[in-house]
């Protein structure tokens, strides 16, 4: 195989690359731990019944969903550029450690769904669960009269003589 000579401009312009590249990954990989890690939160608070936590992880849960999208949106480029630069030029691939955080992130993409779908099932059966109760529920108001109401006949006009 013929040697590849690459100019110090197009080594270090391949090594910024490769070092935003695999920054860029390991910060969607701390993204999708702390994604996993409230998505677990979440389920104790759905085995605990409690809403309000629910709720809370359901909006921290939304941001993540969101800093993980604005996230990979610079990561598609920046892996465009990598696979142009890197790995179709042929260099050795043995020190190249994308390769691995690529597979951590789909074993985390994984763990994340996962969790994510037992969430969503726990949810649901809560749900479930829920539905009959407030379907019975009867407002002990609901035949009252308003006292603001009133339904007696009175004059709508006075007159005032003097």
């Amino acid at each position: 195989m013929a040697e590849l000579i690459l100019s110090q401009e197009e080594l270090d312009e391949r090594i910024a690359i490769l070092k935003r590249y695999r920054a860029l990954l390991e910060q969607q990989r701390n993204k999708f731990q702390e994604y996993l890690s409230v998505l677990e939160k979440q389920t104790a608070a759905i085995s605990g019944h409690d809403t309000e936590k629910v709720a809370v992880h359901t909006q921290l849960e939304d941001q993540l969903v969101a800093n993980l999208a604005n996230l990979q949106k610079v990561i598609s480029p920046m892996e465009k550029l990598y696979e142009e630069k890197y790995v179709s030029s042929g260099l050795p691939s043995a020190a190249d450690p994308i390769p691995d955080l690529k597979n951590e992130l789909n074993r985390l993409k994984e763990r994340v769904l996962m969790q994510n779908q037992l969430n969503r099932e726990m949810i649901q059966e809560r749900l479930i669960e829920t539905k009959p109760i407030v379907q019975n529920f009867r407002n002990p108001y609901s035949k009252a009269r308003s006292i603001y109401a009133h339904q007696d006949q009175s004059a709508h006009l006075v007159s005032v003589n003097s």
